[in-house]
């Protein structure tokens, strides 16, 4: 079985130092990525070979770390706009007609069976299911921010009243 003359060489963990010693011996490596481990390149020799530095340059992939810097700009505008739209609404409860508009909303996409529109509800009105078995499958629905509680609303103590303290069901030990 013959060698390849340019290789790159890849290890995982423990797999990471074989990986290691491959590119920084064998003539012809390109090369080695190393997850979740590495040790100093002295172990397999004084430094590594020429043209295999370990070192992945942001200049060797420029277009594609661009891409990624310009996404994350684009997402973060994204987030601040979004900020400022919830600022100007987070304490504006929502009228009798905004309710019922909602809930028309509603109605129509499930009258509608459109595939698309009923996923998109769902993923915004169920925030997990929970599965114990096959005959026991429990969606948890999302309360929508338009119709909770105002913090300003609500007293200090909550809706619940107010608990016993808890001394006396503990032991003095």
């Amino acid at each position: 079985m013959a060698c390849r003359t340019s290789s790159y060489y890849v290890g995982m963990s423990l797999g990471a130092m074989p990986a290691q010693k491959l590119a920084q011996t064998r003539p012809g490596a390109k090369g080695a990525v190393l997850l979740h481990a590495a040790i100093p390149a002295s172990e397999f020799g004084d430094a590594w070979p020429p043209g295999v530095d370990g070192d992945l340059s942001a200049a060797l992939c420029e277009e594609r770390v661009r891409g990624h810097r310009d996404r994350l700009e684009t997402l973060r505008e994204q987030e601040a706009d979004l900020a400022r739209r919830l600022a100007a609404h987070a304490h504006t409860p929502p009228d009798g007609a905004a309710l019922a508009g909602l809930a028309d909303q509603v109605d129509e996409i499930v009258a509608s069976e459109s595939p698309e529109q009923a996923k998109e509800l769902l993923r915004l009105l169920v925030k997990e299911v929970r599965v114990h078995n096959r005959r026991r499958i429990i969606p948890v629905y999302r309360v929508p921010t338009a119709v909770r509680a105002i913090p300003s609303k609500v007293e200090r103590a909550g809706l619940e009243p107010a608990t016993p303290s808890l001394q006396s069901w503990c032991s003095p030990n």
